[in-house]
């Protein structure tokens, strides 16, 4: 008989760019945007000071503005809507602009702009942004924005909260939910120019869109003090044993709501966010999880997640040499 371990890599993207609290109360009712939620299981609330457009106005053929949190340098940013799709050379639109309270004026530039929305000649809606949707859409998507200076500041968010939503759907289980609302609560307002907290609140949501299962044999493994006990598997060393091919066979499917609760209790135990009540700190002992489906250990992929996420400390509790990119991947 062979020894061995049984391992699950899960994978996880975000498939919509990170909403506020307050632009989510909107966007929870728009079916496009509820199409591509539809698969998302884990949820993050999240923080970090309002950012805004800033200086803002058009020229014949390019919308240019900054992106700002009046904390840290400005990013430069100018995108033409015919090279990002929106439009036929010598097509008329109409650009408008939303802001989260009065504007002092409408004379260009304009200041601390919410949002960008886009319609085409006839009133037909294009597209809108909001900076942390255009970042979204620049880095992971390919829009084709000229960006000049350091985003990483604009990446950077601390956690407050994880949860899971399995048995509903995501933006059901928002719509009164009681940690987002004690942090809307509770959370002073961290940037300048406002006092709405609902504004820097974000809510990041997950969908778990892979799985991967994978064995190492367990010669020379042995159990550490403090941990969990390992897993280890003996199977038969004939690759024609029924046994074996039993073992070799795929264990779990997309959509096991195991997965879902090993994904929430892994990334309470490294964040140990301020709002769950539950760390998980004997993890990866939990009910329903991967364990109980006999697998030693697993490790998390975020895919399309272009972001950073920081515990109360300011810290990166990830494993992860990557910076923040398109196929940002932390591995736990």
């Amino acid at each position: 008989m062979e020894k061995w371990i049984r391992i699950a890599m899960v994978g996880a993207r975000l498939p919509y760019p990170p909403v506020s609290a307050w632009d989510f109360d909107f966007l929870k009712v728009e079916e496009v945007v509820k199409e591509r939620l539809d698969g998302c299981t884990i949820y993050i609330i999240a923080q970090r000071p309002m950012v805004w457009f800033d200086n803002v106005y058009t020229t014949d053929d390019e919308i240019i503005f900054e992106i700002t949190d009046h904390l840290h340098p400005p990013l430069r940013c100018r995108i033409n809507p015919v090279r990002a799709g929106l439009c036929e050379p010598g097509d008329d639109i109409d650009i408008q602009f939303n802001f989260h309270r009065q504007a002092a004026n409408d004379t260009p530039p304009l200041k601390d702009v919410a949002a960008i929305r886009i319609y085409d000649a006839d009133g037909g809606f294009k597209v809108w942004w909001s900076p942390h949707k255009l970042l979204f859409e620049h880095i992971v998507n390919g829009l084709p924005v000229s960006i000049e200076g350091d985003l990483t500041p604009y990446q950077k968010f601390e956690v407050h909260y994880i949860g899971q939503a399995f048995d509903q759907k995501v933006w059901d289980r928002l719509k009164a939910h009681e940690q987002l609302q004690r942090t809307l609560v509770k959370e002073p307002a961290r940037g300048m120019g406002h006092g709405q907290p609902s504004l820097e609140i974000m809510l990041f949501m997950l969908d778990i869109h892979r799985i991967q299962e994978g064995f190492l044999r367990a010669e020379g493994l042995t159990n550490e003090k403090g941990k969990p006990r390992l897993i280890i598997h003996k199977v038969p060393a004939d690759p024609e044993d029924p046994a074996t091919a039993a073992f070799r066979k795929d264990w779990i499917e997309l959509g096991d709501e195991a997965l879902t609760r090993e994904v929430e209790a892994m990334l309470i135990n490294r964040f140990e966010p301020v709002y769950n009540r539950v760390k998980f700190k004997h993890y990866p002992k939990l009910k329903g999880g991967l364990r109980d489906l006999g697998f030693t250990e697993a490790e998390l992929q975020l895919h399309r997640f272009p972001f950073l996420l920081v515990n109360k400390d300011g810290v990166n509790p990830l494993d992860s040499d990557e910076e923040a990119g398109a196929e940002s991947i932390f591995v736990i």
